[in-house]
């Protein structure tokens, strides 16, 4: 497993490209490792003040930004969820 969430550097992107695979060529055989890894997600996550924030590759810091924080995760489980692998 990655070290992190991240889009850029982690997870999530990992996740990114086998969603970006799935749809251009209409293959459905990652649909159940991508769903799986989503679910994952959460435990890169630390709740703040009644938010869920992704720690950033560093580990020094919460992230909301699209490359290593909770946007780019968002990104990715919006994509899903439009690709019919999660609901």
């Amino acid at each position: 497993m990655p070290q992190n969430a991240s889009l850029m550097r982690g997870l999530s992107g990992i996740i990114f490209s086998l969603l970006q695979y799935a749809d251009i060529c209409h293959d459905k055989q990652y649909n159940s490792f991508i769903k799986e890894n989503i679910e994952t997600l959460p435990y890169y996550s630390c709740k703040w003040n009644d938010q869920t924030l992704i720690v950033n590759p560093s580990f020094r810091n919460l992230d909301i930004c699209f490359e290593d924080g909770s946007k780019g995760i968002i990104y990715i489980i919006n994509l899903a969820k439009k690709l019919h692998i999660i609901e």
